[in-house]
């Protein structure tokens, strides 16, 4: 059948023609031939709605092919789907398709499935989507085993615990709650789609390089809308005034060796906020964050201590639920800025984005994207301002009932096909240990029935015994003389056999999230929401300080043991003939030290002083050295200097 198909012939009846003529039929007036030449009606329909609709709630008659599986069993692949997209393990078209087809080999029904391939075809994926408009097709976000495991109700409470506290105690408004956060910027874009000619396999566009150089950016907003300048720090030794043109001119930035934040950096960023914020002991502000190792200190500590700020940790790997600036900004920020790379390459062909020009596409992409919106919207969605304790409360109730045993529903089914000698059916396996269903075989005659559990807590079809039928007379075999069970629901027997209906659950497993083993060789202490300026968090940071000035000090012993002993005339004189020896190998012609060079560029990274690149072994173009700094650059991009005596325009001024 075409996937677009259109009917041809209308209905020859009316569901009012139809109501006559079943009203005609129950009072005996006309039998189901007359009632067929008289209205124009099938016998087979009038048949089908006089039995199923025994109460005259009479409903549109189906029309067209009868699907492959009935309504009980698509309602089974609803559910399924469904509950694994909320246990993060969502299924992909191929994979459903294969499981329509085992599902209805595993029942024997009819169908015209693909026995080769051994799945569903596309018009039954198309047809089934079309009858349940409750499942879509989306892409979904990465989520790490850290993220899913940790976000749980536990946390959050403590979380909106801690921020209750906060807001009963000094009644914040909300220009006084904000949101920090750092995001990394690459000089390498990521492409749009773009046109080129149909069944072209291969479609290339103009970037930078392979791997771009990251810049930290560190954004903050409040729960008014307003927006802190935001705060660049760039990988390089020092700062160069150029790398912030066309920046806006409340923007800072400063320098750092790995190019991430560090405890001194967001220090520094401290600093810029109370500029911005402006916190006074009538005006105190919360800072939410995420509790990175960089933010807690004891100096940020000590900083926020003394300036009426108040800061409020967010739950560990939870900032994908709950900070605000992920949650609405950070995405469409980082969009737009690589649009303005995007349009950068294309209307200077053969130029490379390098650092000096990252902060001008920035600004531009941060002045398009900031508005009031966004932010209020962020702090909403996070539950944090105004103040929504159970924001996340469904969440939980649903990944609840997807792991809770007694909330798994299948459809009303038969084990005549299993072993009759066979007493009991455990279907719970190391997969699915969370999802577990125990059939218990009864031995009613020539009869069996099964009990069964509803997944999406709706009574499902079950089994009605007797009154004076119990589960110890059952299971002793004494329940020959008594009725048999009557099935509530039934099914069409041209769709699905009775006798043989095998639900789901026993063909897969429903997937299920396991706590990992803890690392048993590392002590590390388990993180909760905190809040950081308060007085018990004190002795904490104070241990962690001397904890790394420690670590530090032995560090330092090892590099140096004699720390401390007086150097004799003999240790500088031995010490300058090694050195006269190692300076005596022979330069590579336009290089100076070369081979010194790649010998400590296997210990230490060097990067080039005018484009940052990073030193690759073997080298692809001639290195220099400044003869001032001692700092080493493409032998290209110094232009037309010799690389003899060459100074660089940093020593210069």
């Amino acid at each position: 059948m075409p996937r677009t198909y259109k009917r041809k012939t209308e209905r020859k009846y009316t569901i009012e023609t139809l109501k006559l003529a079943i009203r005609e039929i129950k009072e005996k007036k006309i039998s189901f031939r007359k009632a067929e030449e008289i209205y124009n009606i099938p016998r087979a329909t009038l048949f089908d709605q006089i039995k199923k609709n025994e109460e005259g709630n009479l409903a549109d008659p189906k029309r067209g092919a009868r699907p492959v599986f009935n309504e009980s069993q698509e309602q089974e692949l609803v559910t399924y789907i469904l509950n694994s997209s909320r246990k993060f393990y969502g299924l992909t078209i191929p994979t459903l398709r294969k499981i329509a087809f085992d599902f209805a080999e595993a029942n024997k029904l009819k169908h015209r499935f693909d026995k080769t391939s051994k799945m569903a075809g596309m018009d039954w994926y198309y047809c089934f989507m079309a009858r349940h408009p409750e499942i879509s097709l989306r892409k979904p976000e990465a989520t790490s085993l850290h993220r899913i495991l940790a976000f749980n109700n536990e946390e959050t409470d403590i979380f909106f615990d801690n921020l209750t506290q906060l807001m009963l105690k000094y009644r914040f408004e909300s220009n006084a709650i904000y949101n920090v956060d750092e995001t990394g910027i690459s000089t390498v874009q990521r492409n749009s789609k773009i046109l080129a000619p149909r069944g072209m396999k291969q479609v290339g566009k103009c970037t930078s390089g392979e791997r771009g150089s990251l810049t930290t950016v560190i954004n903050a907003c409040n729960a008014a809308g307003s927006y802190v300048p935001p705060f660049f720090i760039f990988k390089r030794k020092r700062m160069n005034p150029l790398l912030m043109k066309q920046s806006n001119s409340n923007m800072v930035a400063s320098v750092s060796d790995s190019g991430w934040i560090s405890e001194q950096l967001f220090v520094d960023w401290l600093h810029h906020f109370k500029s911005f914020a402006r916190p006074a002991e009538d005006n105190i502000i919360l800072l939410i964050l995420d509790n990175h190792e960089s933010h807690i200190s004891l100096a940020a500590y000590e900083f926020c201590k003394k300036n009426y700020i108040h800061v409020l940790t967010l739950p560990p790997h939870a900032s994908h639920r709950m900070q605000p600036l992920d949650l609405t900004f950070h995405g469409p920020l980082k969009t737009a800025y690589n649009k303005e790379c995007e349009s950068f390459m294309v209307n200077k062909p053969g130029a490379k984005i390098t650092t000096f020009d990252v902060v001008g596409l920035y600004t531009k992409a941060f002045n398009r994207t900031t508005n009031i919106e966004k932010a209020m919207n962020g702090f909403k969605a996070a539950g944090i301002y105004p103040l929504d304790k159970d924001k996340f409360k469904t969440t939980f109730e649903n990944l609840a009932d997807t792991t809770d045993p007694s909330t798994i529903s299948v459809a009303p089914r038969s084990v005549a096909s299993q072993d009759p000698n066979q007493s009991t059916i455990d279907l719970q396996t190391p997969v699915a240990r969370d999802v577990s269903i125990t059939i218990s075989h009864r031995n009613l005659g020539d009869q069996s029935d099964t009990s069964c559990e509803s997944l999406d807590g709706n009574e499902s079809p079950s089994l009605l015994l007797p009154s004076d039928l119990n589960e110890t007379d059952i299971q002793a075999g004494k329940s020959n003389d008594l009725p048999l069970p009557v099935l509530e629901d039934t099914v069409h027997p041209t769709i699905a056999n009775l006798n043989a209906s095998i639900p789901l659950s026993d063909i897969i497993n429903m997937p299920s999230l396991q706590t990992p083993l803890k690392n048993k060789t590392r002590s590390q202490k388990t993180k909760h929401s905190i809040i950081l300026t308060s007085t018990p968090e004190k002795e904490e940071l104070e241990k962690k300080e001397k904890r790394k000035i420690e670590r530090t000090k032995k560090k330092t012993d090892k590099k140096d043991p004699v720390v401390g002993k007086k150097k004799t005339k003999t240790d500088i004189i031995k010490k300058s003939i090694k050195k006269r020896k190692n300076t005596k190998t022979k330069a590579k012609k336009g290089v100076k030290n070369f081979k010194n060079f790649e010998d400590s560029a296997n210990e230490e990274e060097y990067y080039c002083i005018i484009c940052a690149e990073k030193y690759i072994s073997p080298p692809t173009e001639d290195w220099i050295m400044c003869i001032t700094c001692q700092k080493w650059a493409h032998e290209n991009c110094t232009g037309p200097s010799t690389s003899r005596g060459y100074i660089c325009d940093f020593c210069k001024e």
